[in-house]
């Protein structure tokens, strides 16, 4: 029957032809008050020897169906075929985003190495114009994107803006710089917050139409973590948003400012000397209420560590949260055909494929008959994982047909 369907679409097709996928805001409003005011192209179509009418297209074949297919459906769940978008990415249950804002030294120099030895991705807004950047400015726009850390624009110098020239210098100017650190092919979103207690001088059209034009995305709601505060106080305060408070089933968003090792007494000022009572970060040019680097440490253990974070939160940085959730809500799933051993689905999605390009988690539901599953899609393979007669894996919208086969 696989066959014959495609005999006939073939031949549906010869006239039109196949064709191949290449393949004025608001600040933050913080819940807790910070201190500074802020294809594979290969068409394997076997003509047998014998002159067999059969048609054998690989599951690697660059040749996309869904591309002239119409008229299409979801099947009702229980089906086979049936497909749904998890919630969030590799289905868990809610999503945590850790930002960072200002830039500051102690970030560059102990925030961002602590984050990539915890194997977690941190969202960094930075002002790359202001006098304590430029000393760590190698950190900023090599060292981190090349450890998948996700750089975001707090604008130039954290100043506001004058006027609308202004404006756009302080969000184009470090719009370019972002996307300089990052390669080309790299989707050009961003995220952008204007920095707490500063004044922009535009409309509220004006500002809106320059976000658009440098792609970038408003952190309109974070919660801002106390200089001094415990690891133990910052994981007991997470997991009540996590499981009872307002973040359960959802996405949390938090942000530090300042990271200082209370051992040093030049650039980390604290309470009490040398422990992690309230500090602020010193040197640089900056005076920001920090977290110790101690406690800073024990809270990402805690974050990787504990059973509910490790399996149930995905942490992961703003945008690719960001952009999880408009692919998931835009996304449109239709079974295209169905047999024993194979079914081919079409993923749409109503979004820009160059801004949302990163793949969401795909839940098909299989035959019976299957006891493990393959997937790939325009030509490459996919991990699959198969539970409960559900196929998990990561598919991208408009990016080619997605095969299913039992393994």
């Amino acid at each position: 029957m696989r066959y014959l369907l495609l005999i006939i679409l073939a031949t549906a097709l010869a006239c039109s032809g196949c064709s191949d996928d290449s393949g004025g805001g608001a600040g933050d409003t913080d819940t807790d008050a910070d201190t500074d005011g802020d294809t594979d192209s290969d068409s394997d179509t076997d003509s047998d020897s014998d002159s067999d009418t059969d048609a054998d297209t690989d599951t690697d074949t660059g040749t996309n169906f869904c591309d002239s297919a119409s008229g299409l459906t979801n099947p009702a769940a229980g089906l086979t075929g049936h497909t749904e978008v998890a919630q969030w990415k590799y289905d868990r249950g809610a999503a945590l985003s850790i930002n960072f804002d200002d830039s500051t030294p102690g970030q560059a120099l102990l925030g961002i190495p602590t984050m990539i030895s915890h194997g977690l991705t941190g969202t960094w807004f930075i002002n790359p114009g202001v006098p304590s950047y430029m000393p760590q400015e190698a950190v900023w726009e090599t060292q981190a994107p090349q450890n998948d850390q996700e750089l975001a624009n707090h604008s130039m110098d954290h100043a506001g803006a004058t006027d609308y020239s202004d404006a756009d210098y302080q969000i184009g100017a470090a719009a370019q710089i972002i996307w300089d650190a990052y390669p080309p092919q790299r989707s050009p979103l961003m995220a952008f917050n204007n920095g707490g207690g500063t004044t922009w001088n535009v409309t509220a059209t004006e500002y809106e139409q320059l976000l658009a034009t440098y792609n970038c995305i408003e952190r309109l709601y974070s919660t801002g973590i106390y200089p001094g505060t415990l690891a133990t106080t910052m994981s007991d305060q997470i997991t009540s948003h996590f499981t009872t408070g307002p973040w359960a089933g959802s996405w949390g968003n938090i942000h530090f400012h300042g990271i200082c090792d209370p051992a040093d007494t030049v650039n980390c000022v604290c309470d009490v000397e040398g422990q992690s009572s309230n500090c602020r970060e010193y040197g640089g040019g900056v005076n920001n209420g920090a977290v110790s680097l101690t406690q800073f440490n024990l809270f990402l253990d805690f974050l990787t560590t504990d059973t509910f974070f490790a399996n149930d939160v995905w942490i992961d940085g703003f945008i690719a949260v960001h952009k999880y959730g408009e692919s998931r809500d835009a996304a449109t799933s239709e079974l295209y055909s169905e047999e024993e051993d194979e079914l081919l689905l079409c993923l749409n999605s109503s979004l820009d494929p160059d801004l949302y390009d990163d793949p969401i988690t795909l839940m098909t539901e299989v035959p019976s008959s299957w006891t493990d599953c393959e997937a790939a899609q325009g030509g490459e393979t996919l991990e699959c994982r198969l539970e409960g007669g559900v196929a998990f894996y990561e598919a991208r919208p408009d990016r080619g047909d997605i095969y299913l086969t039992p393994q």
